[in-house]
């Protein structure tokens, strides 16, 4: 994937001020813990959201009760669902206005 189209997800961490793609925080949450990166985990769920991605997966992902597994397979879930509305974002936005025509009736 295109890192021009992809959001960057702020990095938590102190060591570093890098922003992960949400391939990249899934796979930092999957070795970290959900914990290490709360932050930039809730700031994707809100952006999966307003994209109207399964609030199922948003509520599972972000409820500390849910089981460990259960969460980072949701988690998962909504990053690659959110990935995928990105990219058929970035397909299909139209031309910007300076470059659109306007057919006069």
């Amino acid at each position: 994937m295109d890192t021009h189209t992809t959001p960057q997800i702020p990095h938590t961490h102190v060591q570093t001020a890098r922003a992960f793609t949400p391939q990249e925080l899934a796979e930092a949450v999957a070795d970290d813990g959900f914990d290490a990166h709360a932050e930039a985990v809730a700031s994707l769920v809100a952006d999966a959201e307003r994209f109207g991605i399964c609030g199922v997966l948003a509520s599972i992902t972000l409820d500390a009760h849910q089981p460990t597994v259960a969460r980072e397979r949701a988690f998962g879930r909504l990053v690659a669902t959110y990935t995928q509305a990105i990219e058929r974002q970035v397909t299909v936005d139209p031309q910007p206005a300076g470059e659109r025509f306007t057919v006069a009736a």
